[in-house]
Order: C-alpha cells, then structure tokens, then sequence
C-alpha cells in the first residue's frame, strides 16, 4: 500500500492533523527559541571572547615591543658609548689643528685622521685660514633677493613666449619661433626675462643646427647675465655653459666642449649651496652623459688629462664641496661670541644640523686672543660620517647576535642610514642617540617577523580557538536538538495522521459489515421471501461483500500488526532457496482479478533461466501485492501494468511499471519514510493509505538482503524496482558454514 493520503469524501470528516497555521505558528516559536536563547547568547559570547582576544593580543604586542625598546635603549647606550670612545680621536686631531693655529701654525686642510673629513680655522670673523675660502656674494653667502618682475611686463612676455613654444614645438618652424622669442626679449626691460628669451632663442638654434649662431647666443647671455636666474630659480649660467659645450661639440671644437663641461662643473660644485639637490643633481647628469662622449673622440688632444679631471670632479659628492657653507656657519658662531665677548675656553663644542637633508656634524674650539682671554678665532673639524657608520658597523653586527634581530641606524626621517644589512619593512623598536648625534636614531629590525608574530600570538590563537570551539559546539548542539525535535514533532504529527487514517481505513470495512449484516437480516426475518431464490442471491452477495470487508479488514491488522513487529524487530522470515517465477506468477495471477475488475491490463513477463533466490514467499508476495496495488491506485487514463522478471549483474531484478500520475522529485526522498501519506490529492481511487506499506515493502525486502528502488515522472507513471541476491551454491553456502534454510528475524529492517 503506498504511502500516500487518501482523498476526501464530500461530507467527510478530514484527518485530524495540525493546521497549516498553527505548524508555522510552532516552527516560528522554535525559530524564535533558537535565537533568542542559543544564538544570541553564543553572539554575544563570541564578541566578548574576541574582544578580549584581540585585547590580549594588543598587550602582547606592547609588552614584546616594549622588550624591544628596551633592547634598542640598550643599544643606543651601547653606541653612544662606542661614539664617545671613537670622539677622543677626531678631538684628538682638533687639539692638535688649534694647538698648531694658536702657534702660527696653518694646519694642513686635508688630515691623517680617517673621521675627520675637513678642518677649518677662523682667526676673526670673516677672516679663514683653513681652508682657503672667501665669504662673499660669489663665495656662497645667502643670494641677493631676486628681481621681482612686474605684471605688465609679464603681460607682453608670454603671449610671445606662447607663440614661440607653438612654432618650436607644434608647426617646427624654428625661425618663426626664433622671431617670437626675440620679440618677446624685446618687448619688456626686465634682465630676468632678456635673459630668458635668449635662453629660448638658443635653444632653438641648437635644434635648427645653426651651432655658430647658438655659440654666439650663450655667449652674450654669459657676459650679460651671469647671476640672472629663471622662474624657478635656476641659474640661467648652467645652462648656458651646457648648450655652448653642445654646440662646440656640433662645431667639431671636442677640446673646446670637454673644458667647457668642466667649467660648468666646477661652477656647479662652487654655487651648489644656491641650488636643490634636484637641480643639482640635473645637471650633474648632464655632464656626466656627454662628458663620456667627447672623451670618446679621437681627435681630442690630452685625453688622459682631461678623464683625471672629470673623474676628480665627479668623486666629489656636493657635502664635499658644501665647506663654504660649514665656514659661514662656523663664522657666524665666531662673530656672535667675539660681539658678546666670550671668555676664551678649553670647553668642547659641536655643531650639528641638515643641510639637504644631509646631516653633518662639526666639533670645534675657541681661540684667545693675543691676552689669552677672549675669543678671536676658533678651530673646528668636519666628522666624516659615512667614515664614522663603517667604524660602528662591527658594534652593530654583534649586538643583538642570534637573537632573531639586528640593529641598524636610521636617519632623520626614519630611513635607512647604514647599518650590517639593509633590513625591510618598519622597525619594531627605535631609539634616538645623546648630542651631537640625536639626528641618528637605533632601529630594532625583527629578522623573521612571521615567525615572532607567531611567537607573540600563539596563546591567544590558542584561545582563540578553544571560543570557535566551544561556539561550534553549542551551536551544533542546538542544531542537533532542534532537528531532533523537528523529528519529534514531524513524527508525532505523522503518528496522529497515522492514528486518524486508521480509524478511518477500520470504520469504512466495519461501516460496510454492519449496513450488509442489517441488510441480511431485514431479508431472513421475511418468511415470506426467505426462501425465494432472489432472496438466497441476495443474501450471497451480501455474504460475499461482508466477507471481502472483513479480509480487507483483516489485512488492514495485519499490516499494524506487521508494522509493530517490525518496529521491534520481532518479525520471523522463512527463507527457502526456490525459483522466482512461480512465485511471481501465483502472486500476480492472484491480483489479476482485482486489476481487470478496475479495467488495468497485466502483464507478466519472466526472462528464461532466473537464478534461484533465497525468500521468504509469503513476505514477497506481501512485496508485490502492495506495489501492485499503488499501480492501481494511483493510475488513471492509461491503466497499464507491467511485471518483468530480469537478472542484472550478481542480482534478479523484478520490475512494476504502471502509466499512472507519477511520484514529484521533492516526494521521492521521502517515499518510503513512516507513516508518509504524500499529496492527498494524488490517489485516482476511492481508497487512500496508511503510510505503511512501503515502508514495510522495504523493510520486508532489507530482510531478504535486497533493495528496492523508485523511478518516477509526474504524469508518466512510476517504476518500482525490488532487486534480491542470487542464491549462493549449495556447495558455496556449506562451505561458509551458513545454516540452513530456517527462521529469521527481521533484525535490523529499518
């Protein structure tokens, strides 16, 4: 009988279930029960831990940064140590400069001490001795104030100035731009912006190759305007000493260029302390672009001397040649304390600051006067510190020594100054270091960072997992109790249905026995019509109805019958080792009269030489009359069936095929559960079910070893499959020592 709920009756009472209403009205409360004492609980619980998780953490972190500053304190000390004991040697060599300068003495400018990058001896303000420097306009003091350029003239400059750019750079028509530049020069009285429209008109003579008339341009822009600069402040005297090279070089004049390119640098390291480091740094590259070229020449006359020159120039870095700025500085020193009149003092002194976002570091010492009394001069020494960092390096290197870090010095911003390796990435600690050298700052650089990471978090990963943990866990504890409670209540729903079909399935046989039996009776309790032949066939077809109600009634306990055993496994199966076919025959012969009575056609179809099989046929024929009689029930228009016996690989199939109204996907996964009676409105009969009999179908075809399977298309029929075992060789089954055929229980059904 298949699992599926019969249809209603017009008038009858429906099967006492819960309403649709009040089951989502219980699901939302479990819903409601779950989030509110399970999920958010298990929420706030969860933040909570992270919270104080990353809390931990954080403090971690600190207190191993702390170790770190720490350590980088200790360093710094350790440095600063180093430093002091490196200091006695260029104070050393400052003893010895002003003792020498105090005797009348000039000390050499370069000096025999490798942290000692320059000396300088100032005898009174704006008067130096070493080295031989002069302190002046040219000489590198602060540049007079530019010319301010009035807007009217800037009004009738650019527009030509424009035009010009269009002709040089858009149409190529050089003389044309040359024309607007010069109309531009002449058009306004500003040297500035003479000067940089015969910049623009040499250029374009460069481009047009007119080299002579280029020559000629910057030529006369140098004797006329050699302290003018441009807009952004750059002196127009580069460039000029640059393109007159250029266009000697196109000339042919190599020797000519090449003197000229070491003319402009040396112009360049002279007035450096007047320009950025980007300018500088401009041109420098220019030069070191072409000198190489015209160097290349053969026709060029005392190459050799010219390389050493360029390469002696080029060795120069611009703090080298930033002396005269160093001077100004120590001279403003020497002219504060001589207009105050300080006291002449054996008393150390430094001077420490940036220049380019270079640092530089100066130690100096006053020098008395002819009284010996006060200050009429000073002494002072340039540390090298680039010399100084290779002195630390082995400091460095051992410091911190297999401790999984190394230390480096950091510069004014924090970036890498020198150190044993270039490290990556951000310091974990710094420290800064004690005057002259407070610009330096210790950097503690972790040498495997993902490794420490690990290091300082693993007792908080460890925590952090025990919480995911327990989280899970209560999660998946509710989990389990709301689905096993969803079971609970879905099968005590399927229970009460159960219950109701029952009833239902009992009092319609009973209803029938009890009308036909009253029926009988108004017959026999007529004398007069008892003994009629119509009466006698009467009371045979009542007989006969009230005998077909009680077997179907007796059926009906038979199967709850069956059903209680099998839900406690106390079913007993007499297995014997016989051939199918017969069986099937004698169980479908069996039913054929009920299906032809229906109008269905049955067929029967048995391959040749079936395997024997081991079974209990009773139970099997129970098998096949409940699939066959769901064919009848569930079939309308096309009222076919087909039984077909089939072996297939090591099993005997046998198939029911019906043309009735399908089984849905979403039905098919739940087909053989307890107690499912489906969509009510599926059953084509009169009759629906009590949501047993596949399951008893596959409890009963477990029990024999086998399977049963379902095919099905809504519209299209069903096709149910029962596959059992072939029967071993009797030979096979001695040899395993299995029993014989006997009794078994229905262990293990479900």
């Amino acid at each position: 009988m298949i699992g599926r709920r019969p249809k209603q009756k017009p008038g009858s009472a429906p099967a006492q279930a819960p309403a649709p209403r009040a089951r989502r009205s219980g699901e939302l409360g479990l819903a409601a029960f779950l989030v509110g004492l399970i999920i958010l609980p298990s929420g706030l619980l969860g933040y909570l831990s992270w919270r104080a998780i990353q809390n931990e953490r954080s403090y971690s972190e600190e207190r191993v940064r702390e170790s770190y500053r720490r350590i980088a304190r200790l360093a710094g000390l350790e440095i600063d140590r180093e430093l002091h004991e490196l200091e006695s040697r260029w104070v050393a060599d400052l003893g010895a400069t002003a003792a020498a300068a105090a005797a009348g003495r000039l000390p050499a400018a370069p000096s025999a001490e490798p942290l000692v990058a320059a000396r300088f001896v100032l005898a009174a303000p704006g008067h130096v001795l070493v080295p031989r420097v002069e302190l002046g306009a040219n000489a590198g003091e602060p540049p007079a104030p530019e010319e301010e350029v009035r807007a009217d003239e800037h009004e009738r400059f650019d527009p030509w100035v424009t035009r010009g750019e269009e002709l040089e750079y858009k149409s190529r028509d050089y003389p044309g731009a040359i024309r607007a530049y010069r109309e531009a020069g002449a058009r306004v009285s500003s040297a500035r912006l003479k000067a940089m429209a015969a910049s623009y008109v040499g250029r374009v003579e460069l481009k047009a190759g007119d080299w002579r008339a280029a020559l000629a341009t910057f030529g006369d822009l140098l004797a006329r305007h050699p302290e003018v600069r441009d807009l952004d402040r750059m002196y127009l005297r580069f460039l000029a000493q640059y393109q007159t090279a250029v266009a000697l070089q196109g000339l042919k004049r190599d020797r000519e260029a090449v003197e000229m390119l070491l003319r402009l640098n040396e112009d360049l390291l002279r007035r450096s302390d007047a320009i950025n480091a980007v300018q500088y740094a401009y041109y420098r590259d220019l030069i070191q672009d072409l000198m190489p070229r015209l160097l290349s020449s053969p026709a060029l006359p005392g190459r050799a001397g010219y390389e050493q020159a360029f390469h002696r120039l080029r060795d120069q870095t611009k703090k080298r040649i930033s002396e005269r700025y160093l001077v100004q500085l120590l001279d403003s020193q020497l002219s504060n304390m001589v207009l105050r009149r300080r006291h002449q003092g054996p008393r150390l002194r430094y001077l420490s600051d940036r220049a380019e976002q270079d640092p530089f570091v100066i130690a100096y010492l006053t020098l008395p006067d002819g009284g010996g009394v006060l200050v009429r001069g000073l002494a002072a020494v340039q540390v090298d510190l680039a010399r100084l960092g290779q002195e630390l390096l082995p400091t460095l290197a051992k410091s911190l020594e297999g401790g999984g870090a190394h230390l480096a010095i950091l510069g004014p911003q924090g970036e890498f100054a020198f150190g044993p390796t270039h490290p990556g990435g951000v310091p974990i600690a710094t420290a800064g270091l004690a005057e002259p050298f407070d610009f330096w700052q210790v950097g503690v650089y972790l040498t495997d960072v993902p490794g420490a990471m690990r290091r300082i978090d693993m007792r908080t990963t460890l925590w952090l997992w025990l919480v995911c943990l327990l989280l899970a866990t209560i999660l998946f504890a509710s989990w389990m109790f709301i689905r096993r409670s969803r079971r609970q209540a879905k099968l005590a729903r399927a229970q009460t249905t159960f219950v109701s079909n029952v009833t239902h399935e009992l009092r319609t046989p009973l209803t029938s026995i009890k009308m036909f039996a009253e029926l009988l009776e108004m017959e026999w309790a007529d004398p007069s019509r008892a003994a009629t032949a119509r009466a006698r066939a009467t009371a045979e077809q009542y007989l006969d109805i009230i005998r077909r109600e009680c077997d179907r009634l007796s059926r009906l306990i038979d199967r709850v019958l069956d059903f209680s055993r099998m839900e406690r496994r106390a079913r007993v199966y007499h297995f014997e080792t016989q051939d199918l076919a017969p069986v099937l025959h004698r169980v479908v012969e069996s039913f054929r009269p009920h299906a032809e009575s229906n109008g269905f056609v049955l067929e029967l179809t048995t391959e040749p030489d079936l395997p024997e099989v081991r079974l209990d046929a009773d139970a099997f024929s129970q098998v096949i009359l409940n699939l066959l009689s769901n064919a009848v029930r569930y079939s309308s228009e096309l009222r076919e069936i087909r039984v077909r016996a089939h072996p297939t690989g090591g099993r005997v199939a046998v198939d029911i095929e019906d043309r009735g109204v399908g089984i849905g996907k979403n039905e098919l996964p739940k087909l053989f559960d307890r107690f499912y009676t489906g969509d009510p409105g599926s059953s084509v009969r009169g009759q629906g079910g009590l949501g047993l009999g596949l399951t008893l179908s596959r409890s009963i075809v477990r029990a024999h070893g086998g399977e049963i399977r379902v095919a099905s298309e809504v519209g299209r029929g069903s096709t149910f499959t029962v596959l059992l075992p072939r029967a071993p060789a009797s030979g096979a089954a001695a040899e395993a020592g299995e029993p014989p055929p006997a009794r078994r229980q229905a262990g293990g059904a479900m």
